[in-house]
């Protein structure tokens, strides 16, 4: 039985594509009018999990993009190294496919080192800059440095686990997994899709651990930045606050008590009304 056509599943979704130099990007829009919002997701979990935040920010008179990152959701999953400088050029290929010459950024997790990235690449493209527990400062786990060192099979390891790491995401994401029926089956049906599994595997080596240093020309830049982060994330560890806060040292903090990885999608509320307020500020 051949696989499901990602084609197929673009059409029944609605979502916009546009084929940047790597493969096609899946995206959606949000609002009809006013200064642009880009929200830029983390690791695994695919657009969806903007949904809330999106629709919130139309409503505040936003215009708002997201997308799925190459290898996750409705993107293609190309055979390429799935590291930084790929998931930064295709957010600016998209931006300049879109027609976005500047925009406010929303960062969550390894999508805040995205944006780092481009803000450090192209500065002028950032207005204002929102870090959702990001992914700066991060050690790599203990199993991924053993599995590592085995050349041949290590990445058919980590291939194998996307499953079972996508099955305990609720728990780390949620402090209510219950109140989000779906969250997880919504997360699992990029797997329906071939490349997920590798796509994963050659992120998990070439993530950026323990970036933050290299970004510091970034935390310099004039412009505003909001952190927002759970003070119970056991991804991103909060303990980290004082060194991100140290990298951007004019950024806005706002601790979200007993929140964990995913405060957008958990408290919702909470975050949207801080983002809005901070997004319309002069």
């Amino acid at each position: 039985m051949s696989a499901p056509s990602l084609d197929a599943a673009r059409a029944a979704a609605g979502v916009s594509t546009v084929r940047t130099s790597d493969g096609v990007t899946a995206y959606r829009i949000h609002g009809d009018g006013g200064p642009w919002v880009v929200l830029v997701h983390g690791l695994i979990t695919p657009m969806y999990a903007w949904e809330p935040l999106a629709t919130a920010l139309a409503a505040a008179g936003f215009r708002v993009l997201r997308y799925d990152h190459l290898g996750r959701g409705l993107s293609d999953r190309p055979a390429l190294r799935y590291d930084l400088a790929l998931y930064a050029r295709q957010l600016r290929e998209l931006l300049d496919a879109v027609g976005i010459a500047r925009a406010h950024v929303v960062g969550w997790s390894m999508g805040c080192v995205v944006s780092s990235r481009l803000a450090l690449d192209h500065p002028d493209r950032i207005d204002r800059h929102v870090l959702i527990a990001p992914g700066l400062f991060v050690e790599p786990p203990l199993k991924l440095k053993i599995v590592s060192r085995l050349p041949i099979v290590g990445p058919r390891i980590m291939a194998a686990s996307a499953s079972s790491f996508i099955d305990g995401l609720p728990a780390e994401h949620l402090n209510h997994p219950e109140r989000h029926p779906g969250y997880r089956e919504r997360m699992r049906e990029q797997l329906a899709y071939p490349g997920v599994e590798a796509s994963f595997a050659s992120t998990l080596q070439h993530y950026p651990w323990r970036a933050g240093p290299e970004f510091r020309k970034v935390g310099e830049h004039p412009r505003p930045v909001l952190l927002i982060w759970g003070d119970d994330d056991p991804s991103t560890r909060y303990a980290n606050a004082a060194r991100v806060r140290d990298l951007y040292p004019r950024a806005e903090l706002v601790t979200l008590r007993g929140a964990r990885h995913a405060p957008h999608v958990d408290r919702a509320d909470e975050v949207q009304a801080a983002i809005v307020d901070f997004l319309k500020r002069d």
